[in-house]
């Protein structure tokens, strides 16, 4: 019954959002960069973590079940994946971020 959770869409949130939370205490939050090492290369966020979409399962003990996942990649979809992924093994504070990175350069220019 555990994978049903995985048709549950994730919940979503904006970088406003993000920024406005992580900024301000990022002991209580992890930023998740899902995307490939290369995409990380070009790009990263400060104070994120990387862990790819396909490294999910194996590195899952790695991520904080106790803080607030917000968990990026470069459009969405493929946080959207991941946020999926994670709802299924029992992850509850998770957020999608709307338009991945790509939405983050935008607000960020």
């Amino acid at each position: 019954m555990k994978w049903l959770k995985f048709f549950i869409p994730p919940k979503k949130i904006r970088w406003d959002k993000v920024n406005e939370l992580f900024l301000n205490d990022n002991n209580k939050y992890l930023l998740l960069d899902v995307r490939q090492p290369f995409e990380h290369k070009e790009q990263s966020i400060k104070n994120s973590v990387l862990i790819p979409l396909l490294e999910i399962s194996q590195k899952i003990s790695m991520i904080d079940k106790n803080k607030t996942i917000f968990v990026f990649c470069r459009s969405g979809k493929r946080s959207s994946i991941a946020s999926r992924i994670l709802q299924t093994k029992g992850y509850k504070n998770l957020f999608s971020v709307k338009g991945g990175i790509k939405a983050f350069n935008k607000l960020n220019k």
